[in-house]
C-alpha cells in the first residue's frame, strides 16, 4: 500500500500495484483475520475512509481493496460499503469516489477462478443490495451540488449487474437512469469528459436491457425517455450565451442512443408512443447527416422503426 500512494510513479506501475492489492485482499487474508485487518485500514488507526485522507491515489487503493473483498463476498463489506457511500457527499473528492464504483465489479484478467481467486457466485447480488437502494435513497436528499456523484456511482455499478438482479428495483432506478442521461460532458472536470460519456453509454445499455426484458417499467416515463435519447443522439449540446455548441456525445454513445430509441416503438404500446412519432422523425434528420457512418446507420434503422408504426396499425385494422 505504501508503494501505491507514492507521488511520482508511472500510471501503468500504479495500476499494476493496485491489481496486486486486490489480489492480496482476495486471496491472502485469512477469513478469521479479515475483519480486523480491513477495519484497521479503513477505520482506526489508518482511517483511509476519512475525508481527511481523500486523495486520488488513496481513492484508487480504497477501491482496489474493496474489489478484492467484493469478489470473495467478505462479510466486512456490510460495514465498509455504507461508509464508502458517505464519501459521495464530499464536495472536493466525491466525484473521484463516484468514478471508482465502476471498478468494484468490472472484469479483471488477474482476478479469476483460473488464478485461484475466490469468486463468489453471489458477489454481484451482495454489492447491488448494499449499494444501489442506498444510493437511490440518498440521492433524494443529497445536496444539489453532489447529486451528480450519486448518478455516476449508480451507473458504475449497474453497468456490470445482470438484469435479473436489478429488476426488483426498477421502479426506483428508472428515474435515476433518466437523469444520468442529463449529465453534460462540458460540465465535467478538465480531462474527465470521456468518463461522463462512459457513464451515459452504460446508462443507455441498461435502458436497452429494460426495454428488452420489462418495457412496462418505462411506459410512464416514455416522454422523458424519448426526449433524453434524442438529445443524447446529438453530436453537440445546445448553444449557450457563453459559448457555441461543442461536440459532447461520442459516436459510440450517439449510436447506442439511436439503437435504444429504435426499440421504443417495438417494445412500448402504440398508443403511448404514437404521439411522439412526428417529433422523433423530424429530429432524426440531424443524426441521418452525422459525420460518422455507424451513427448514420443506426439513424436509418431508427427512422424506419418509427415510420413503420402506421404500417403496423394499418395491418391490425
Amino acid at each position: 500500500m505504501e508503494l501505491a500512494v507514492l507521488e511520482d510513479i508511472p500510471p501503468r506501475v500504479r495500476l499494476t500495484i493496485n491489481s496486486q492489492i486486490s489480489l492480496v485482499a482476495n486471496k491472502f487474508i485469512p477469513s478469521a483475520e479479515i475483519k480486523d485487518i480491513v477495519n484497521s485500514i479503513f477505520f482506526e488507526p489508518q482511517q483511509l475512509l476519512s475525508t481527511e485522507k481523500l486523495e486520488d491515489k488513496n481513492i484508487r487503493v480504497i477501491f482496489a481493496i474493496i474489489k478484492g473483498l467484493a469478489l470473495r463476498n467478505a462479510p466486512v463489506l456490510n460495514t465498509v460499503l455504507p461508509s464508502l457511500l458517505e464519501l459521495l457527499k464530499d464536495s472536493k473528492h466525491g466525484l473521484a469516489v463516484a468514478r471508482g464504483f465502476s471498478i468494484i465489479l468490472a472484469p479483471h484478467d488477474l482476478l479469476t477462478k483460473d488464478n485461484y481467486c475466490m469468486v463468489s457466485g453471489l458477489h454481484k447480488q451482495k454489492v447491488f443490495n448494499l449499494l444501489v437502494p442506498a444510493i437511490a435513497s440518498s440521492f433524494k436528499t443529497a445536496d444539489p451540488s453532489t447529486k451528480t456523484n450519486y448518478l455516476i456511482g449508480l451507473s458504475g455499478i449497474l453497468r456490470w449487474i445482470p438484469y435479473t438482479i436489478m429488476e426488483p428495483e426498477l421502479s426506483q432506478l428508472t428515474p435515476l437512469l433518466l437523469q444520468c442521461l442529463d449529465l453534460q460532458q462540458s460540465q465535467a472536470p478538465q480531462g474527465q469528459q470521456q468518463q461522463f460519456d462512459d457513464v451515459k453509454k452504460a446508462t443507455v445499455d441498461t435502458l436497452i436491457a429494460v426495454l428488452t426484458h420489462e418495457p412496462k417499467a418505462l411506459e410512464e416515463h416514455a416522454a422523458s425517455l424519448i426526449t433524453r435519447l434524442l438529445s443524447t443522439a446529438s453530436a453537440a449540446s445546445a448553444k449557450t450565451k457563453a459559448a457555441a455548441a461543442t461536440p459532447t456525445n461520442s459516436p459510440a454513445l450517439r449510436a447506442a442512443a439511436l439503437k435504444c430509441l429504435a426499440l421504443i416503438p417495438e417494445r412500448l404500446r402504440g398508443e403511448i408512443v404514437l404521439p411522439f412519432k412526428r417529433q422523433v422523425v423530424k429530429k432524426l434528420t440531424a443524426a441521418l447527416d452525422d459525420s460518422k457512418r455507424a451513427v448514420r446507420l443506426e439513424a436509418v434503422k431508427c427512422r424506419a422503426a418509427w415510420l413503420g408504426m402506421d404500417e403496423v396499425d394499418d395491418d391490425d385494422e
